[in-house]
């Protein structure tokens, strides 16, 4: 998962909410595992949010 986040902000830069980056994870892993199984949410999230914090995401204002 580590290289996949890397992997996006490289080429993508960060999305616009944690909750999309979320569901990109989610469906990533479901492509990575044979099952097509992925972690909740919640998992996902505590990776996350030590990352977030370091690069300092904010939500964008609309």
């Amino acid at each position: 998962m580590s290289v996949e986040i890397t992997r996006r902000v490289f080429e993508e830069g960060l999305p616009k909410s944690q909750a999309e980056w979320i569901r990109e994870l989610q469906d990533w892993f479901a492509i990575q595992s044979e099952t097509g199984e992925f972690p909740d949410e919640r998992s996902i999230r505590r990776r996350l949010t030590p990352i977030l914090k370091a690069v300092k995401f904010k939500n964008p204002k609309r």
